[in-house]
């Protein structure tokens, strides 16, 4: 009678857990809103906005300085290393794909390619006219204050989502304000 007892209870079981198991739904598919989108995110805001100034709260166009260092490590000491590897940025490109640059490559380009001119004004021992005197100075990692994001958005089980497919710093030199970018970054190369 205990084995009968044992095994009806055993197959109730079995027939519980079976049934309350969900059975498998057809997956959604994703419906795509655009493939590719491009924008650009202030990471630093000089005048940090409060809450009691503008109803704003820190985080304002502002990633706090500890996600900041982590982040430009990231993007810019380990690609300069040769650790990630950075692409080409090409301000026309379609971006199917992305050219690599060498990795061994990537110091020259910023030390040759790669830099600002600053223009200082001088006096012309000769004639005493004002000259505009341009110096190259190198782009450095404390001038990125923007990110370019290249996005694919779409809806997936009814929630709008982003894909990031790459990202670019944007150094901003505080002289003229300009805006540079110089390359790309695909997200997955972005590892700890």
């Amino acid at each position: 009678m205990r084995k009968i007892a044992f095994l009806g209870m055993l197959v109730m079981l079995i027939i519980g857990t079976y049934s309350c198991t969900s059975t498998e739904s057809e997956p959604k598919e994703k419906e795509v809103i655009t493939k590719k989108i491009m924008y650009d995110v202030p990471i630093i805001n000089a005048n940090i906005i409060t809450e009691e100034d503008f109803e704003r709260d820190w985080f304002w166009k502002n990633i706090p300085e500890s996600d900041l260092d982590r982040l430009l490590t990231k993007i810019y000491d380990k690609v300069i290393s040769g650790e990630t590897q950075a692409c080409l940025y090409d301000p026309t490109g379609n971006y199917e794909d992305f050219e690599k640059i060498p990795k061994k490559d990537f110091v020259k380009y910023f030390e040759d390619k790669w830099f600002i001119y600053e223009t200082i004004q001088e006096i012309d021992d000769k004639t005493g006219n004002i000259i505009d005197i341009s110096i190259p100075t190198p782009l450095e990692k404390n001038q990125i204050k923007q990110l370019r994001f290249l996005e694919e958005w779409y809806y997936e089980d009814d929630e709008f989502c982003k894909r990031v497919i790459a990202v670019a710093p944007i150094f901003v030199t505080e002289e003229s304000l300009n805006i540079n970018i110089l390359y790309w970054v695909d997200i997955k190369d972005v590892k700890e």
